[in-house]
């Protein structure tokens, strides 16, 4: 369906929307179709990040909640004549589609991938509900190990290491982030995976989120250029909101920039008296005196004088050792090496429209990953820009287009509230369908 008949029927007076989901229920056969007859309803939720006290947000799973109508009790995990029994287990892939009925034929837009979590059966009604993750939920509890430092890498060649640390391959992430920064000495912590991704998060000012083709998107909040849909209250809007609040918003940024430097070799760890035994003795992640560290220099073994390293296994913070020995022993070791040191310098930039509104309210930024100083400003920029303006928030309830995404621009126009039109940058998208259709919208004006 070419676009411009797709806006004539999402937009018509009267319209025919139609759904399935496909569930990918047995391993190595087709997925189970559900249409829209069997479906009592559904709604999502999807969000570039949810709120936290500070304006940078975290990063969230996107949620599906499905509800079918289950006569039957075929999926019901307490029917034990149901042939899907041993199947109703959290982790079932579910993906649902929404379409608009066009001339002669129905136009489907897939609306994300998603994972159960529960098979809920209604105890007063004969359906079966069943909460749904994107991906992010569960491969953001994966562990990922401390890295070494490395040297002039950028955000994107980061956020590159750490999805091949976490096992993503390439065709299932996009990374967007203008500008991009060059980090002269960066090194991440041991943790998760959604928190080291947050920890870059916080240092690029990017969004990540799953997007509907199931790909994990990296992108600026202005990376959308191009305005893809007009919203007015002759074929959308039902309601608008534009509130202006003050308790929100804040009138001036804090940033640390950071200029680490690597300083003489010094003994990082001192080991006394340890009891090297005949053959391998493994000594695992200890911690240095001091971090990070921008390299381990040279290890000495005294006491044990056939002692010798077969293995050194170094991380920013912690390092791993193999000692082999063929008579063993008591030994001191000690490990030689240089350090970073950070110096931050703390930059500050007002916005006097919304210090004369709000006076010194100022949100600071402290991340060692922050190197770049014309980065640093234009992130400043940035962020300045959107939480310093109390009218900046657009909620709208519109009856619904399924090809609106995340991080993508709107135009609304013709309110009879008289609002000015202007653009909204999507950043959080509600999707109801019962039969009918309808969204709910959160955004910045732009």
């Amino acid at each position: 369906m070419e676009i411009t008949e797709y806006i004539t029927f999402i937009n018509a007076p009267t319209r025919q929307i139609k759904a399935y989901v496909e569930i990918y229920l047995i391993p190595g056969e087709p997925p189970l179709i559900i249409y829209g007859d069997k479906i009592h309803n559904f709604d999502l939720w999807e969000e570039l990040k949810y709120d936290r006290a500070d304006p940078l947000g975290g990063i969230s799973a996107n949620t599906f909640s499905l509800t079918l109508l289950d006569p039957e009790h075929l999926f019901n995990p307490g029917n034990a004549t149901s042939p899907y029994k041993e199947y109703l287990i959290p982790g079932v892939k579910i993906i649902p589609y929404l379409g608009i009925m066009g001339a002669q034929e129905v136009h489907y837009e897939k609306m994300g991938v998603y994972f159960a979590t529960d098979w809920c059966r209604q105890s007063d009604f004969p359906t079966v509900k069943i909460p749904c993750k994107d991906r992010l939920y569960y491969e953001g509890q994966l562990e990922l190990p401390e890295t070494r430092v490395t040297t002039n890498i950028t955000l994107k060649n980061l956020f590159i290491k750490v999805f091949t640390l976490a096992g993503i391959p390439a065709t299932d992430y996009n990374i967007n982030l203008v500008p991009d920064s060059t980090i002269k000495f960066a090194w991440l912590p041991k943790g998760t995976l959604l928190s080291t991704l947050q920890l870059l998060v916080e240092a690029s000012g990017a969004n990540v989120y799953i997007d509907r083709q199931n790909v994990y998107r990296v992108e600026n909040s202005n990376a959308a250029t191009t305005t893809n849909f007009v919203l007015t209250e002759q074929d959308q809007v039902i309601s608008y909101q534009n509130p202006v609040t003050f308790d929100s918003i804040y009138s001036g940024v804090s940033m640390d920039v950071y200029t680490p430097v690597v300083t003489e070799v010094k003994e990082i760890l001192s080991l006394k008296e340890v009891i090297l035994s005949v053959g391998v003795t493994k000594f695992l992640n200890y911690t240095f005196t001091e971090f990070p560290i921008a390299k381990v220099d040279s290890i000495q073994i005294y006491g044990v004088p056939d002692a010798r390293v077969q293995l050194c296994s170094a991380g920013n913070r912690q390092i791993s050792l193999e000692i082999y020995s063929v008579a063993g022993g008591i030994a001191d070791i000690s490990i030689m090496g240089s350090i970073l040191q950070g110096n931050p310098q703390t930059i500050t930039q007002i916005a006097p429209e919304a210090l004369a509104l709000i006076g010194e309210k100022v949100f600071e930024i402290k991340n060692h990953l922050i190197q770049d100083p014309a980065f640093a400003a234009s992130y400043r920029n940035t962020l300045l820009l959107y939480n310093s303006q109390p009218d900046r928030s657009v909620f709208t309830s519109i009856r619904g287009n399924p090809k609106i995404v995340l991080n993508s621009k709107v135009n609304i126009r013709e309110l009879q509230q008289r609002v000015d039109a202007h653009d909204l940058l999507v950043s959080r998208i509600k999707t109801y369908f019962d039969g009918g259709l309808s969204m709910d919208i959160e955004g910045v004006k732009i």
